[in-house]
């Protein structure tokens, strides 16, 4: 008998130690499957009207900082910035010539050779002469931009994505012409449920899943947590104030970064992951 209870308390108390390990282990991490790979997407838009000439990457490629992706047919837009060249260097010179005419206007009457008349007139026509120089020059620079915008490039470096025109294609301003996949800065934005944020802080760390990739396992961090449910941001975000309520369980984004010392190569923006957050 006296054997008997013992063994019933060592039971009970081998039973207590494993439910209050497994109660550790339960609320020491959080996990969800809802959960997406991102990344910047920047549209490459045309800043100018015209005929695409010539493209300089093939689909999907890799490319650099400021690297030349299209080419805008540059033949009208060379012509107008040398016309417009030709015009600022004419009122240069023509502003010259009055402020030359002014200084022997100002001696002239200083020796009391001039009038006061003729002063004024040729202080005018220094004025004048400024302000077409001043308009001359921003025509100039105005054809200048568009002649370097006939020359469309990357606006960071990443992968050239979803081209969406052609040789020969005539494209206008604001027209997406591709779109660059940001490929330096990968993050998961995982929606957690509402009751699953409350042992969450910025700096835990996370594993990281991903279907596309069984058996290989990433390393993160949180980054941070939205002040606001997922719910909060659509377009068409739920009523609870008329009808039947039906109470709803909340998602909150919170993002994870990657740590950076292990290979990134194989992230794609949009993938689906798994994520585990230890908070413990």
């Amino acid at each position: 008998m006296h054997k008997n209870t013992k063994l019933a308390v060592l039971t009970i108390g081998v039973l207590g130690v494993i439910f209050i390990i497994s109660k550790f282990l339960s609320t020491s991490s959080e996990s969800s499957d809802n959960a997406y790979l991102k990344a910047n997407i920047i549209p490459v838009a045309a800043k100018v009207d015209g005929f695409i000439s010539k493209i300089n990457f093939s689909d999907n490629a890799q490319v650099e900082q400021d690297e030349i992706l299209f080419e805008i047919d540059a033949k009208d837009y060379t012509n107008k910035q040398i016309i417009a060249a030709s015009e600022l260097q004419i009122a240069e010179a023509d502003l010259s010539l009055a402020e030359k005419e002014l200084r022997r206007a100002k001696q002239l009457k200083k020796d009391d050779f001039a009038s006061e008349k003729a002063l004024d007139q040729a202080a005018n026509k220094v004025n004048n002469a400024v302000a077409i120089v001043n308009k001359a020059r921003a025509k100039a620079e105005l054809q200048q931009d568009n002649l370097n915008h006939t020359k469309v490039r990357a606006q960071t470096k990443g992968v050239v994505n979803n081209r969406a025109v052609a040789p020969g294609q005539l494209v206008r301003v604001g027209q997406m012409l591709a779109y660059l996949v940001d490929d330096q800065n990968f993050w998961v934005e995982a929606n957690l449920k509402e009751t699953q944020l409350k042992n969450l802080k910025p700096g835990q760390k996370v594993e990281i899943k991903l279907d596309a990739y069984p058996g290989k396992k990433f390393m993160g961090r949180v980054e941070g947590i939205a002040k606001a449910t997922g719910a909060d941001f659509s377009i068409l975000p739920p009523e609870n104030a008329t009808g039947n309520f039906t109470k709803i369980i909340r998602r909150v984004p919170v993002k994870i970064g990657f740590d950076k010392s292990q290979d990134l190569a194989l992230l794609k923006s949009g993938l689906s992951a798994t994520i585990k957050i230890y908070t413990n």
